[in-house]
């Protein structure tokens, strides 16, 4: 657990999520907020390398050639979907209370990929009304999700 827990520190300071001084104002002491500060400052050069350098080691490329684009999964997560994310992302992904997940850095080819997504529906996004799903949603689930936003977003796309 503990590896995990400095794996999302990481990369919220990667992403310029949080600091070092407001990881230990939310109780992350010494060791911990230190060594997320010294990977992000060894791979500082671009965020994506951050992110692929401190990436959970499940086999993320297995997960999205078995869901991304399957009939199943998009249903699957289209109805997890509904359960979980449409009071706050709204209908089809497009956004409400908070932002869309079909357009923008979203859209196909666009600035986050796969693992950003998976990584944020996992950990949540402090600050922002995004909560962590570990623990509500189970890993395929969250695949499921995906695989609904992206065939939503290859519908946008197309319009």
């Amino acid at each position: 657990m503990k590896y995990k827990k400095t794996i999302f520190f990481i990369l919220l300071i990667s992403f310029n999520l949080i600091s070092i001084s407001n990881l230990r104002a939310f109780g992350v002491e010494g060791a911990m907020a230190d060594n997320a500060a010294i990977k992000v400052a060894e791979n500082s050069d671009t965020n994506k390398e951050v992110a692929s350098a401190v990436s959970e080691p499940s086999s993320v490329s297995s997960m999205e050639s078995e869901h991304i684009g399957n009939p199943e999964s998009i249903e699957a997560g289209r109805a997890k979907y509904g359960n979980t994310c449409l009071f706050c992302h709204g209908p089809k992904g497009v956004g409400s209370r908070a932002p869309t997940l079909v357009t923008k850095g979203f859209k196909p080819g666009g600035a986050y990929d796969n693992d950003y997504f998976f990584t944020t529906i996992k950990y949540g996004r402090p600050g922002t009304i995004m909560g962590a799903m570990e623990g509500t949603l189970t890993e395929l689930e969250m695949w499921q999700v995906i695989a609904y936003l992206r065939d939503q977003a290859e519908k946008v796309a197309t319009k």
